[in-house]
């Protein structure tokens, strides 16, 4: 499967009446929340904050189901997170996305999506966050040489980050930590990824949350990830750390698609709404963010995860003699 059929069938996929009708995203979401056998606690804080309108609720958990309305409104709220980030994949799809021409280097203020790079194997796209918000949405998509539970696996284990991402020295990028807070929380892991960015910025910080969606039928798995907000109630029940004083705490929501190509490929689209806390964010880091780091990333991200699947099958063949 070439890779514009791959992208041609991911968004078919989004399109089906099973992730285009919120009665069924809200069954799926609902489905996988039972199974998980773990509910959040009522006593969540209340925030503005684009990227966290049920975080709070989700860092707590409860011994025993409370009443079919407290379940109900949860699933609900889930259900509308999902249901964002399904527009926001769902956004770039359409043929007027992918006849777009790689965009000049300053042009980041015009309406709509602008292609920031196209290599064939990946492509990474750009524009303005939703209006009256300080977001910035990046979005990325390719092939991945290797099996969906290998490129799963790679892009949900936070502590390995520290492992593979791209570090560099001019400009400076690189991954202090990288770490789980808690896990198992409602189907949700939470991580706590701290990296060091170009001069003149301080370091920056998210603690995130991931809530995995598995769709079968379309051999698909949607990953929601949203940051937590910065309060001190929401720090105090759930063990959330403190920013430090010389570090700053981002806010990002967003998620992606994995799908399955064939046995040894899959496809990927991740896309992020990410404030980076800069009250003017320059032409020139949105640049160095969606080419240069972007780009880096993925080169690695494939490298690694073929070489976990090379792993695999050697650890495979070598059982099959015991």
């Amino acid at each position: 499967m070439t890779i514009v059929e791959a992208r041609h069938r991911l968004e078919a996929s989004l399109a089906t009446p099973a992730l285009n009708s919120k009665d069924n995203v809200f069954r799926l979401v609902a489905s996988q929340l039972a199974e998980a056998g773990s509910m959040p606690s009522s006593s969540s804080s209340s925030s503005t904050s684009f990227a966290s309108s049920t975080s709070a609720a989700s860092l707590c958990t409860f011994e025993t189901r409370n009443e079919d309305s407290w379940f109900h409104e949860v699933v609900q709220n889930r259900c509308s997170q999902v249901w964002d980030l399904l527009e926001l994949l769902r956004s770039a799809s359409g043929e007027e996305n992918h006849n777009l021409l790689v965009s000049a280097e300053d042009d980041v203020h015009s309406d709509g999506w602008k292609l920031k790079q196209d290599t064939g194997q990946l492509r990474v796209m750009y524009r303005e966050g939703p209006k009256g918000t300080p977001y910035h949405t990046l979005l990325a998509e390719g092939l991945v040489y290797s099996p969906i539970t290998s490129a799963l696996c790679l892009a949900w284990e936070a502590p390995s980050y520290t492992l593979w991402w791209p570090q560099m020295t001019i400009p400076p990028f690189k991954v202090i930590e990288s770490k789980w807070v808690k896990r198992g929380f409602n189907g949700e892991d939470i991580s706590l990824i701290r990296v060091k960015v170009p001069w003149p910025l301080a370091a920056r910080e998210v603690v995130m949350c991931a809530f995995e969606l598995e769709v079968f039928d379309e051999e698909l798995v949607i990953v929601l990830l949203h940051s937590f907000p910065e309060t001190e109630e929401c720090n105090k029940v759930s063990g959330i750390p403190d920013p430090l004083p010389n570090i700053v705490r981002m806010e990002l929501v967003g998620g992606f698609a994995l799908q399955r190509v064939s046995p040894e490929q899959s496809y990927f689209r991740t896309v992020a709404n990410l404030d980076i806390k800069l009250e003017f964010v320059p032409p020139w880091l949105i640049n160095f963010i969606s080419r240069q780091l972007i780009g880096l990333g993925y080169k690695l991200y494939q490298k690694v995860s073929v070489r976990l699947y090379n792993n695999l099958k050697l650890c495979n063949k070598e059982h099959r003699f015991f």
